[in-house]
């Protein structure tokens, strides 16, 4: 088996979990170029300066965030826009958890790493927790587990995760979830093998 450096685990991890959730809330906006800029963002280099600055800020809960970032739109005229992509945004979120969760209750996995998916999942739709404390709370989950169970925990989360974001997806765009189903049951299969060579 692979030994997987624990740094490179939780840097995946976070990355798989910050890729799956945190779609409107991205940290690195300072390099966006034009069309990477969210819809209701003015296009004047002090909104978008000041916009960029709030998500460096991870002492504060998303709804902290939420917040300051409407106060801001409010400032520049653009609330009504920004409560509609915020509306948006949280149905596509909490479609993307409904899926998840159901993936992983019917998944093979082990019954320790499900519970520590649910215990991150209830962490990261929790709003009222500080960014910083989550990342530290997560950061202590994965301490706490063995080298193969941060594998399985690292598998669960790229395949469930992207299948989860692929069907909610599609549900936004067609109300269907038919051709996810189709499209992911090679992968899935493939998956449930992987798992198996590491119990």
């Amino acid at each position: 088996m692979i030994k997987m450096n624990e740094k490179y685990v939780k840097e995946l991890i976070l990355l798989l979990l910050f890729a799956m959730i945190y779609t409107s809330l991205e940290s690195n906006c300072e390099f966006w170029i034009e069309d990477d800029f969210h819809p209701f963002v003015p296009k004047s280099e002090e909104a978008r300066e000041e916009y960029c600055g709030f998500f460096k800020q991870m002492n504060l809960s998303r709804n902290e965030l939420m917040d300051t970032i409407r106060k801001w739109a409010s400032k520049y005229g653009v609330l009504e826009q920004f409560d509609n992509y915020v509306d948006e945004e949280l149905r596509y979120e909490n479609m993307v958890y409904d899926i998840f969760k159901d993936k992983v209750n019917s998944t093979c996995g082990s019954e320790k790493i499900k519970r520590t998916l649910f215990e991150i999942t209830d962490l990261l739709t929790d709003r009222d927790i500080a960014q910083q404390t989550i990342q530290t709370k997560i950061d202590e989950i994965i301490n706490n587990l063995n080298e193969r169970e941060r594998m399985e925990l690292t598998q669960l989360w790229a395949i469930l995760g992207e299948e989860a974001i692929i069907e909610a997806q599609d549900k936004m765009e067609n109300g269907n979830s038919t051709r996810e189903a189709v499209e992911n049951t090679t992968q899935t299969d493939n998956f449930k093998s992987q798992l198996l060579l590491l119990k």
